[in-house]
């Protein structure tokens, strides 16, 4: 599980592309954007996390690991 968050000031446009087209149809890979939002994102404390989208990604992974684990 990728989240990915699409203003991420150390991973490129041109480089989320390439993650998406290598992996959005693996079958074991999920990847989940965040537009507009910044590296850091859900970080526990700090000015980049954005409170909804962090609690968005923490549902999202541990209903993976509840489905997968």
């Amino acid at each position: 599980m990728l989240h990915i968050p699409t203003q991420d000031g150390f991973v490129p446009a041109e480089t989320q592309k390439a993650m998406h087209d290598g992996l959005d149809d693996h079958p074991k890979v999920v990847l989940h954007d965040y537009p507009g939002l910044d590296h850091g994102f859900a970080t526990q404390f700090g000015k980049r996390r954005n409170e909804e989208a962090a609690q968005l990604a923490d549902s999202r992974t541990m209903a993976f690991f509840a489905e997968n684990l």
